[in-house]
């Protein structure tokens, strides 16, 4: 019935189900992952019904909603995007997710969409990555322009490896608190 494809990995056409509403496969690997897709493999799908889409990682104590498919959108792309602000590649804990399917009632569905608009505990909040660039881009300017007109150095130059220099000290506040550029 359904379907997913992991980008650089084989299609796989099968999911695990666990009851007649219930089905999941897990990724390995998870922080190699940016995205995936779901899909219906057959389009006999009831009216009025659709799959919800759900991602949690080990434990899988607690998921997250992400969307939902249904027979008149068969596939949908999805992006693992940690929880807020964190990102796979500083997180170790977050290497095996689920993804969970779960047929559901459109009227259902359409809820849990109403109740995730705005929602703090969004898995993907475009808001929140575009604060990240500004400050990001903001920090990077600041850190560069202090070097502008040192000794040695005329106004309009700045010297190669400051460059290298703010790229380590971003990476290194980012593994030491992955939500720094959030404080003023």
């Amino acid at each position: 019935m359904f379907g997913y494809l992991i980008q650089g990995r084989p299609v796989t056409p099968t999911v695990q189900q666990l009851s007649p509403q219930k089905y999941f496969f897990q990724i390995e690997d998870a922080s190699s992952v940016h995205n995936f897709a779901v899909f219906l493999t057959e389009l006999n799908f009831p009216d009025g019904y659709g799959a919800a889409i759900y991602l949690a990682y080990a434990p899988f104590q607690e998921w997250k909603y992400l969307g939902h498919i249904n027979k008149n959108k068969p596939s949908a792309f999805f992006r693992i995007v940690q929880e807020g602000d964190q990102t796979m590649m500083f997180d170790q804990s977050k290497q095996t997710a689920q993804v969970g399917i779960s047929i559901e009632t459109e009227a259902e569905i359409m809820s849990k969409v109403k109740t995730n608009t705005g929602n703090e505990n969004m898995v993907f909040k475009p808001a929140d990555f575009k604060q990240f660039a500004f400050k990001m881009c903001h920090n990077f300017v600041n850190y560069i322009q202090s070097f502008a007109g040192t000794t040695g150095v005329p106004p309009n130059l700045i010297p190669a490896n400051s460059v290298d220099k703010w790229y380590q000290n971003f990476q290194r506040k980012l593994q030491n608190d992955i939500l720094f550029w959030k404080e003023s």
